[in-house]
């Protein structure tokens, strides 16, 4: 049986769909190498949602991406998902997600966009995704100080990671992540 306070978004690579098969989760596109999936959180691993086991349940699709999204959003506003928003020398901001399985689907939830244009005070956002642990969210006219620790924070993250992804920059807007090639 499927607890729905457990049910979240994950990000992932596009190849666990060959993996998994056709009809085995239940996902949405992040671009042409990541995906975000419907996952379970089962304390030590995530596993796949199937569309057939939240049929057994009575959950549509929509509705449980609805409730891991409202999963997701709690996890950041109750502060259990680490994120930081650092400012530098150069008056330049970002904002870091880390050390937690959700860092990088925290770019999907098109509802933290109006939080994250308040904080680091620019309408044009952008994040870097390179692992599936961490995300780092900046503002499209940052200065190369900035740039450059975003960077620097994506490339050890990145080196560090078990489950690094590549370079994943993304720009960001009110209707959520879109891939910038």
């Amino acid at each position: 049986m499927i607890n729905r306070q457990l049910l979240y978004p994950s990000v992932v690579p596009r190849g666990y769909l060959v993996d998994l098969g056709v009809g085995a989760c239940s996902y949405a596109d992040l671009g042409p190498n990541l995906i975000v999936m419907l996952s379970l959180d089962m304390d030590s691993a995530l596993r796949n949602v199937a569309p057939l086991e939240l049929a057994e349940i009575g959950l549509s699709e929509d509705q449980a991406w609805e409730i891991a999204l409202a999963n997701l959003g709690r996890e950041v506003s109750e502060s259990r998902l680490l994120m930081g928003v650092a400012s530098f020398d150069d008056g330049g901001k970002a904002a870091f997600f880390d050390c937690h399985w959700l860092g990088s689907a925290a770019i999907y939830h098109a509802g933290f966009y109006p939080w994250f244009r308040n904080e680091l005070g620019a309408d044009e956002l952008y994040a870097l995704v390179s692992e599936r642990d961490s995300a780092v969210i900046f503002a499209g006219q940052c200065s190369a100080h900035v740039r450059d620790q975003v960077e620097q924070f994506s490339a050890k993250a990145a080196a560090h990671s078990r489950k690094p992804f590549g370079r994943n920059l993304f720009r960001l807007d009110d209707e959520g992540p879109v891939h910038v090639t």
